[in-house]
């Protein structure tokens, strides 16, 4: 879930995302409706939070986050290369 939006540094802050790791994420509202893409930062182990880029879109507080099918990452990391 989305706690936090930083639209200048372009990064979200999510609770409870420490099973999503370094990969490619969709937020969506609670309806399934998809307002951003992004790609998850490398974090502590312990922490309950964890920090994403926000690459497409703009994440709103309480967004559930997901992580992107395997074909779409696909997609992602071509048009994405740097975002490691």
């Amino acid at each position: 879930m989305v706690v936090h939006v930083d639209t200048n540094e372009r990064i979200t802050t999510i609770r409870r995302g420490f099973s999503l790791g370094e990969k490619f994420l969709i937020s969506m509202t609670p309806t399934g409706v998809e307002t951003a893409i992004l790609k998850g930062r490398a974090r502590s182990e312990g922490e309950g939070l964890m920090t994403a880029d926000i690459l497409e879109g703009v994440p709103q507080i309480n967004n559930v986050v997901v992580p992107a099918s395997r074909e779409r990452s696909q997609r992602l990391e071509s048009l994405y290369p740097d975002s490691e």
